[in-house]
């Protein structure tokens, strides 16, 4: 609107044309005449309450780089409708908006704070007329003038500044969370779902369930299992596949009274309340981790109850997460502190680990660097609502944002929710599922570099850095680096080290990089230092299972394997390791450390050796340890078999295991050898044990000093701890 002419001595009036000595007469010019948006006398400020469905309106386009030729914006098409609503004459001074939404995300009520100049007369500013002037996707729920009292200017000023905390709801489906190993059953259990208002005493609820069922035209079950509890959450099991379906299609949907019944297969429904607890176990672990102030960000307890969704209509196949934090950021630059952002990604994070695609531990190596990663889409998120930091005078807020009737409201979630479960949204999340599935995880990017660094393949490494995606020193379970697996490996670590890899940070263990190098390498680890160099001969030797045609056969028991000084040395080891995050429930709690240098490998490859009367050149083991301390008494092991380890040098894999013991436990928590059923061979690689009773073969009670060596095939279990804590070493190798 302002302009100078060609000789820079006048400021022209782009309105009119007329030419004013200085800027400050054109301002006088343009707010007496000209402009009226320029003065700020006889303002009326109007609170218009608003929902809108994230399909129809994508937010702030400078935030989220939209062009503002093709973007719809909610502030705009609420201007529009107060500025036509007001008369011919009418100007929108200024919009502020109360929550700046993403891209694509909807809202259940927000405040759009509109100053509107020359209102005619007799104009009706309501929310009937506001909302027919609006296009689809967009409604008003209440329009209220605030008026120019100190009270209601302060109200203005706080709903655009002061937001302290913001509640949104992401839409999952179950199809992110549920994988195809959830969904296996017999076929011939019924999950039912009758929900009541209040809830009654599972047991009455379940002879409730009885009694419909023994009535409905479907079979009587052979029996009712209360499931769930509180509501009527039962599992009914038939004698075979055909009435289970029938009564499916007997009960889903059947009117008992005022309750409605839902039905479905039981392996659907198991699918669904398994995916249901592994992500609130995910959710319970990112709002723990440090990722960017996320630990006040999700709530796992405010999660949709169980699996009912929108409607209470399971075969939605979505849950809603209610995320709850500050007011976020959704598009200033820099990591999120608590957004929209935030919550998305974190439950980004979630859904990768309930796929397998990442294990728990991983959401708590996240820092506040990592902004990036498979995210929740935007397209599945909305505004639930927010608070300010109002006194309680100002409680006048919830006059605007609850002045809607409650049928408005209603409709209004109905709209947003519909839009964050939509087709789009599905797709949307189709998209995110295939990037997790794809390995697009910071996790999977730090693994790869690792890899690369370890095989010396410079060009993968530059790239994962390049990209930026990869952390240069995030480590594995072990403790390794990529630059502490490529001075290992004798592999180039320039570009590692250009790139900031710390040469000091030890793996677990205490070995660092700087051990590998030649030149200036420092000292071993004190507990390396307590390996003996000419230990004594072993007490006792024991062969178990002698003359059985069994996997465990070749099994050996060796006491005084390990001296008391290097028995107290791993012990002092086995104490400053790192106690790795719980995966799922365990008795014991798990350390790992790497033996660097194979010292530790080779002192016991030598009493193996010469237990079992072999060349100790027959023998490559494992340099990875993990340290298992059952803390508890009455800590145990189901009957398994241990999974054989590649060695990565391009050999065969690991076909023992070995068992050094640091504790006594003579009473208790021994080593079990199993008898072997048919059909174990076949599960073995994958660690399983077909079904049946077994009978112990032969115990192996705790002895500190105690080395246990056994096929990795062999069945066994560890039974309870008497005497806690007990403590062990466990290892694998390799016998050719």
């Amino acid at each position: 609107m302002i302009s100078q002419d060609a000789a820079g001595a006048k400021h022209v009036c782009t309105h009119c044309g007329a030419q004013h000595a200085s800027r400050s007469a054109l301002f006088r010019h343009l707010k007496a005449q000209c402009d009226p948006t320029l003065n700020k006398e006889n303002v009326a400020k109007l609170a218009v309450v608003v929902a809108y469905a994230g399909d129809a309106q994508l937010g702030d386009d400078v935030r989220n780089g939209g062009p503002a030729a093709t973007t719809q914006l909610v502030v705009k098409a609420v201007a529009a409708a107060c500025a036509g609503a007001a008369g011919g004459g009418a100007v929108v001074q200024s919009t502020h908006v109360a929550v700046s939404t993403e891209k694509h995300a909807g809202a259940r009520a927000n405040i759009v704070i509109v100053a509107l100049r020359n209102i005619q007369a007799g104009a009706r500013l309501t929310a009937t007329t506001l909302d027919e002037r609006l296009p689809d996707g967009l409604r008003v729920l209440a329009a209220r003038f605030l008026t120019n009292s100190a009270a209601d200017q302060a109200l203005a000023g706080r709903l655009t500044k002061r937001i302290r905390r913001c509640a949104h709801v992401i839409a999952v489906p179950y199809a992110a969370v549920v994988t195809d190993e959830d969904e296996r059953d017999d076929g011939r259990s019924v999950f039912v779902v009758a929900t009541r208002p209040g809830g009654r005493d599972p047991a009455v609820d379940e002879a409730w369930i009885r009694d419909v069922a023994r009535t409905a035209a479907a079979p009587p079950p052979d029996a009712v299992e209360s499931v769930c509890g509180g509501d009527a959450f039962a599992k009914l099991s038939y004698g075979d596949v055909e009435h289970a379906v029938s009564a499916v299609s007997k009960l889903d949907g059947r009117v008992q009274g005022d309750v409605v019944l839902q039905a479905m297969p039981w392996r659907e429904a198991r699918a669904k309340l398994d995916a249901h607890k592994r992500l609130k176990d995910a959710l319970a672990a990112a709002s723990r981790a440090v990722f960017s102030g996320a630990a006040s960000v999700l709530r796992p307890a405010s999660l949709a109850r169980d699996v009912r969704t929108v409607g209470g209509d399971w075969r939605d196949d979505w849950l809603l997460v209610r995320v709850r934090g500050g007011a976020g950021d959704t598009g200033k630059g820099g990591p999120p502190r608590g957004g929209t952002r935030t919550a998305r990604l974190c439950l980004g994070a979630a859904v990768a680990v309930c796929r397998g695609a990442e294990r728990a531990a991983w959401l708590a190596t996240r820092g506040a660097d990592d902004t990036t990663g498979p995210a929740a889409p935007a397209r599945a998120l909305y505004l639930e609502g927010f608070a300010l930091y109002l006194a309680k005078s100002d409680a006048r807020c919830a006059d605007v944002d609850e002045a809607a009737p409650a049928e408005a409201r209603r409709r209004a979630r109905a709209l947003v929710v519909a839009a964050a479960t939509s087709d789009a949204a599905r797709d949307a999340w189709r998209r995110v599922v295939r990037d997790i599935d794809g390995g697009a995880t910071r996790n999977a990017d730090d693994a790869a570099l690792r890899a690369a660094a370890a095989r010396g393949d410079g060009e993968e490494v530059a790239a994962l850095l390049e990209a930026g995606r990869a952390r240069v020193d995030a480590a594995d379970e072990y403790g390794r680096t990529a630059l502490f697996l490529a001075a290992a490996a004798g592999q180039d670590v320039r570009r590692l080290l250009a790139a900031g890899a710390d040469p000091t940070r030890p793996a677990h263990g205490g070995w660092t990089p700087f051990h590998f190098f030649a030149v200036d390498a420092p000292a071993p680890p004190s507990w390396r230092r307590w390996i003996a160099r000419d230990p004594p001969p072993p007490t006792a030797t024991t062969r178990p299972l002698r003359g059985l045609v069994h996997p465990g056969a070749g099994s050996v028991v060796v006491d005084g394997a390990a001296t008391p000084d290097e028995v107290a040395a791993f012990l002092r080891l086995a104490r400053a390791l790192p106690v790795a995050p719980a995966e799922k429930a365990a008795c014991a709690d798990r350390s790992y450390f790497y033996d660097a240098d194979g010292a530790f490998g080779r002192r016991f490859a030598g009493v193996a050796a010469e237990a079992w009367g072999v060349s100790v050149t027959r023998i490559r083991v494992n340099r990875c340890y993990r340290v298992l301390s059952y803390a508890r008494a009455g800590g145990c092991l189901p009957a398994h078999v241990d999974l054989h380890r590649d060695l990565g040098d391009g050999g065969p894999p690991t076909t023992h295991t070995f068992l050094l013991y640091l504790s006594d436990d003579p009473d208790g928590g021994a080593t079990s050898l199993l008898s072997a059923l048919p059909g174990d061979d076949a599960l073995a690689l994958s660690g399983g044990l077909v079904d049946g009773a077994r009978t112990t073969l032969y115990a192996v009670h705790p002895k500190a000093g105690r080395l246990f060596l056994m096929p990795n095939a062999c069945p066994h279990e560890a039974a309870g701890v008497v005497r806690a804590p007990k403590v062990l070493i466990r290892g694998e190798l390799r016998l050719r």
